[in-house]
Formats: structure tokens, C-alpha cells, sequence
């Protein structure tokens, strides 16, 4: 029985440090697809990086090459970043990532994009544009401009219509 409790003990042990040391030579691409996914959700546009080197150590970060999809037109950048490094501190008890110097380098706006930037849901759309009829009276115009900003609203922030009521 103390037997199997060792050889079980051992191979934890190794299981352990095979997955903690994993999981530090993987580290730059857990944070590459970590921070694309993330930028991709905050600007509602594809965000590309190129290269990440965290170092854990030294408690520095550099990110080459961040592309950043503009939301009016898919196939430009709104800027493009070629270098960002960062001297940062991490609080777990707060839960919050200090940068201390940020550096910003080779910096363009409204680069071509080789591929399209959008996501499946596209930002712009006819559904999204609010018309005005000339013949329709001021009182009709105006509530069905209040409906079209309420779906405009609810497609930008996806926030059901419900939701913004009890708001």
C-alpha cells in the first residue's frame, strides 16, 4: 500500500512540474492568444500581434507588431503598432496589473490590412441605418427613429431590449 501511495505521489510530482514547466516555455503564446482574443472582443474588430516576450522575471513585456482593425473600414488598421514594451508589477490580492513605463514605437494609422479584419457579426448594416420618410408626420418619424437607435443600441452592445429596461 506504501508502495502505491509513493509511485502515485511521483508520478503527481512529475505531472506537475512537466505542466509548470509547459506552461513557462509556452507562456508568450498563452499571452499572444490571450490579448488578441480580449482586444479583439474590446474594439469588435479582428487584432493581430505578431510576437510576444513576457518576462516573468525581469517583469518586462514586449509586443511587436499589433494591428488594430479599424470598425468603418475591414481591410485597413486603424494603427499599427510595431513595437510596445512595458515594465509592469502584478497584485494578485487585488486582482490588478501595474505598468510602470510603456513604450510606444513605429507607429501608423490607417495601414492596409492583408486579410479582412471583421468579425462574423458585421458593425455596419442595413438593419443598423436609420431612415427618415419625408411624407411620415414629425410624431411617427420620431418613434420609429427611437426604435431604430433601440436596435442600433442593442446590436452595438448586445444587450437585449429587456435588459435595457430594468436598466
Amino acid at each position: 500500500m506504501m508502495k502505491l501511495i509513493k509511485r502515485l505521489f511521483a508520478v503527481l510530482l512529475i505531472f506537475f512540474v512537466v505542466t509548470l514547466i509547459g506552461g513557462y516555455l509556452s507562456r508568450n503564446f498563452i499571452v499572444k492568444k490571450l490579448l488578441e482574443k480580449e482586444l479583439t472582443k474590446l474594439n469588435k474588430g479582428i487584432v493581430d500581434i505578431e510576437k510576444v516576450n513576457l518576462s516573468l522575471f525581469d517583469k518586462k513585456i514586449e509586443i511587436e507588431g499589433i494591428s488594430i482593425t479599424s470598425r468603418k473600414n475591414t481591410m485597413k488598421n486603424f494603427i499599427y503598432i510595431g513595437k510596445f514594451d512595458a515594465d509592469y508589477d502584478v497584485y494578485f490580492s487585488d486582482k490588478k496589473i501595474l505598468i510602470h513605463r510603456a513604450n510606444f514605437k513605429d507607429i501608423d494609422f490607417m495601414t492596409d490590412r492583408f486579410t479582412d479584419g471583421s468579425l462574423e457579426k458585421p458593425l455596419f448594416d442595413d438593419k443598423n441605418v436609420v431612415k427618415i420618410n419625408q411624407n411620415q408626420n414629425l410624431e411617427t418619424q420620431k418613434n420609429e427613429s427611437i426604435s431604430n437607435l433601440g436596435e442600433l443600441i442593442e446590436a452595438r452592445t448586445q444587450i437585449s431590449k429587456d435588459a435595457m429596461e430594468d436598466i
